[in-house]
């Protein structure tokens, strides 16, 4: 967690560094005052759990410097649960739950971005807030482990989340 930290102090100093540019992102209100201003808005997020160290309190640290947003996995197996790439899809572990407690509790994002079917699906089930993907694709279009299942997607939506389409050659 120590090396997030240092470098979200960097990026702190270089947004600093260039006031009339940019802009950190910690609430909805920053956004509106980025587009008013003509700023680039910055919002930080972490891919994957590995800064947590097996803690799932770290997040509301990481919300201390601003993170905004905690992505559960990142392709492989990872203590929150499978990602997309993990072929045994084993889901979301208690970790994991206790995680997605800890991102709601820290006002923070839930992004299942890169999570295997079984985790993305246990993680809305278990989410009591809205969640997302914020970059995949749809397996009904093109059938690729990034690709996420309408049933998932179906379910982002349906506790009021959202899906972010990217667009990847494959």
């Amino acid at each position: 967690m120590e090396k997030t930290i240092a470098i979200i102090e960097q990026t702190d100093a270089a947004i600093a560094a260039s006031p009339d540019l940019l802009l950190k992102i910690e609430r909805y209100s920053d956004l509106e005052k980025a587009k008013k201003t003509g700023r680039l808005g910055i919002i930080y997020d972490v891919q994957g759990t590995m800064e947590l160290a097996g803690d799932p309190t770290n997040v509301a640290g990481l919300a201390k410097h601003g993170v905004r947003i905690v992505q559960l996995t990142y392709n492989k197996a990872a203590l929150a649960g499978d990602g997309c790439l993990e072929p045994r899809n084993a889901g979301l572990s208690d970790f994991g739950r206790e995680v997605v407690t800890a991102i709601e509790e820290a006002n923070c994002l839930l992004d299942l971005s890169h999570g295997g079917q079984r985790t993305t699906a246990e993680a809305i089930a278990a989410a009591k807030k809205p969640c997302a993907i914020t970059h995949a694709g749809c397996s009904a279009v093109t059938d690729h482990p990034r690709n996420v299942a309408d049933a998932e997607i179906r379910a982002i939506a349906e506790k009021g989340g959202v899906f972010g389409v990217y667009f990847m050659c494959y």
